[in-house]
């Protein structure tokens, strides 16, 4: 009797973790599919974000022609991926996040101050690039002076 006691608690409270682990799931993909959340990503993997990234890093070296062909490639490259972000994103919101806190963003994002976050982020970020762009230029060239160092041969 004490085994279908241990047995039935066990299987109870596996049924009681996957329903909890789809409860997370769920809330972790309706976080992801939120407009807000949408709108970000299309920045994330639009020429909005790939155009000062691409200015950031290239500098002056690349001609505007090749750069606008660059951002549309990586746009377009991007775009393939979007399906595997957007799993990835939920993923780790489940991993990481509780359902209240899931919940807690979704009510976030979906009220109008986290709405109107989300239409500032693609500003705010062209805005922190355009100040961090010699920075990046700056990096960049050190980081390929040292990798040369290291990879020739002595």
């Amino acid at each position: 009797m004490a085994r279908f006691a241990y047995a039935a608690l066990l299987l109870l409270s596996l049924v009681g973790s996957s329903a909890a682990q789809d409860e997370l799931r769920n809330a972790a993909e309706r976080y992801v599919k939120l407009d807000a959340v949408q709108d970000l990503l299309d920045f994330m993997l639009g020429p909005g974000f790939l155009e000062p990234l691409m200015g950031a890093l290239a500098g002056d070296k690349l001609k505007p022609d090749l750069k606008s062909q660059m951002v549309a490639i990586g746009t377009e490259e991007l775009a393939k991926i979007r399906p595997s972000v957007e799993a990835a994103m939920a993923e780790a919101a489940a991993e990481i996040f509780s359902v209240k806190e899931i919940e807690a963003l979704i009510a976030f994002y979906s009220s109008e101050h986290g709405a109107s976050v989300i239409r500032k982020m693609q500003p705010f970020n062209n805005a922190y690039l355009v100040r961090i762009t010699p920075d990046l230029q700056r990096l960049q060239a050190v980081m390929e002076a040292r990798v040369r160092e290291i990879a020739s041969p002595r």
